[in-house]
């Protein structure tokens, strides 16, 4: 069954059962290491060849993204942007713990994934402390909004028919730099049909990012991990670098074993990321993702935390009730899903 999932995720582009085959590389790897080293206590050649070749090709598939990482650059002081970037889960209530990994990690920007109305109402108190702001609350799981400390500029909310999902487009200036940011979340693969929708909405983002040609910043709950043929068409054809080195599982929260990495940051050659970390499990399905924003052409220097907003976020939920009026400027428009 180990070897017969492996070689199907191969094929995944030809049936979307093969699709979901191909995302767990790295299991595929410690199963056939694994068996093979019991194989070998069994004293058994031929079946530990067979495993420690599955071992082998799993791990040339995996090699690339643990060894390949940012250039080094080369001067200067360096600006930079941290990002927060969350599926919340719509069902997931638990808005406290978002509060105080905010407080802890302090990010420039919030993203946010399946933002229903009632994730809107709770996370109205942020306007305290990210008064920039753009939401678009849907009860379908496909919500999403962006808080940021920095003003926003020329925000707009896409959307991919049939459905109408949308996908948030803003430019952000940190240091006087033009970054521009995109926050997005494709349909899960689950069915041929939500399979086809996802790869079509990741070849759009691919020609959106060619069309933009300026530098940016993809964050979001891609449906794909960086072995996935549709993960590796859309870093093809938009020119996008997915780094530093390693696997970062997000999904499943409660399960690492079987953890994936679906949710990811992406940059153009001009930025770089110069550290990305997986948040703990705040009753999502997914870990929060915590990425710093480089520009390429700077050298690293450390992110100082604004204690005047960690402050507002002691308070937080205290004194802050669900149905506080939100004076941020939101956009909502809320499109149900058409089956």
């Amino acid at each position: 069954m180990l070897g017969t999932a492996a070689a199907a995720g191969f094929l995944g582009s030809w049936w979307w059962v093969f699709d979901a085959c191909s995302h767990f590389r790295v299991q595929y790897f410690w199963g056939f290491l694994g068996i093979g080293v019991l194989f070998a206590c069994q004293k058994e050649k031929a079946r530990t060849g067979l495993a420690a070749a599955g071992a082998v090709i799993n791990l040339l598939v995996i090699l690339p993204h643990l060894l390949e990482g940012n250039p080094q650059s080369e001067s200067g002081e360096r600006t930079q942007l941290r990002v927060l970037w969350w599926n919340v889960h719509s069902d997931n209530k638990n808005v406290q713990s978002l509060f105080a990994l905010i407080e802890k990690e302090s990010p420039d920007v919030i993203a946010l994934a399946e933002v229903d109305s009632d994730w809107k109402r709770s996370l109205a108190s942020l306007k305290k402390s990210y008064p920039y702001c753009r939401v678009e609350d849907r009860e379908d799981n496909f919500g999403i909004a962006l808080y940021a400390r920095l003003p926003l500029s020329g925000t707009q909310t896409l959307r991919r028919e049939p459905n109408g999902i949308p996908t948030l487009q803003t430019d952000i200036r940190p240091a006087g730099r033009t970054l521009c940011l995109i926050a997005t979340h494709p349909v899960p693969p689950v069915g041929s049909r939500y399979t086809r929708a996802r790869n079509r909405q990741l070849l759009w983002l691919s020609r959106l990012v060619k069309r933009i040609n300026r530098p940016m910043a993809i964050v979001g709950d891609l449906n794909t991990t960086p072995w996935n043929h549709a993960f590796k068409n859309l870093i093809h054809v938009a020119g996008l670098s997915n780094r530093p080195a390693g696997v970062f599982p997000t999904w499943p929260a409660n399960f690492p074993l079987l953890g994936i990495p679906l949710d990811h940051c992406l940059v153009t050659s001009e930025i770089c990321v110069a550290r990305k970390r997986i948040g703990p499990n705040l009753g999502s399905g997914h870990k929060p993702l915590i990425v710093d924003l480089v520009w390429q052409d700077e050298e690293a220097a450390p992110l100082q935390a604004n204690s005047e907003n960690n402050e507002n976020f002691k308070r937080l939920g205290k004194k802050e009730k669900a149905g506080n009026s939100d004076s941020c400027r939101l956009e909502i428009r809320d499109f149900a899903m058409r089956k």
